[in-house]
């Protein structure tokens, strides 16, 4: 008989020295899905570097500063975040999001992604 394979997930959970989880927090395809956009993977990488809740006005503005600083841009940039991004990220649970507060919080799955985004950006 041939053991089961590990999920990307469960590997990602050993290499950072997590118990490995039964069930995945988002699908391979759906986070490569996510992963395939530039602006979702620095959102990303920025609340990798946080565990406290940020302004999602300082998300887009990171966003911003990674590809272009004009004010153009930024008002391409937060609305294409407000009205796509910031969705799919919180449909796969890589985020939470406060629409009154404006806040947008790391989650558990927003760690888990980390070993992916490495990969993405490599």
């Amino acid at each position: 008989m041939i053991p089961d394979t590990p999920s990307i997930e469960q590997l990602s959970d050993l290499l950072a020295g997590r118990a490995p989880s039964r069930e995945p927090p988002v699908s391979t395809d759906a986070l490569f899905s996510i992963l395939s956009h530039r602006h979702r993977r620095y959102a990303l990488a920025y609340l990798l570097e946080r565990e406290e809740p940020v302004a999602v006005e300082t998300v887009i503005s990171h966003v911003v500063d990674r590809i272009d600083s004009s004010e153009e841009t930024y008002d391409r940039v937060a609305l294409r975040f407000h009205h796509g991004h910031l969705p799919k990220l919180v449909n796969a649970g890589l985020i939470e999001y406060d629409r009154d507060e404006r806040i947008v919080t790391p989650t558990d799955s927003t760690a888990a992604a980390g070993p992916h985004l490495e990969l993405a950006s490599a």
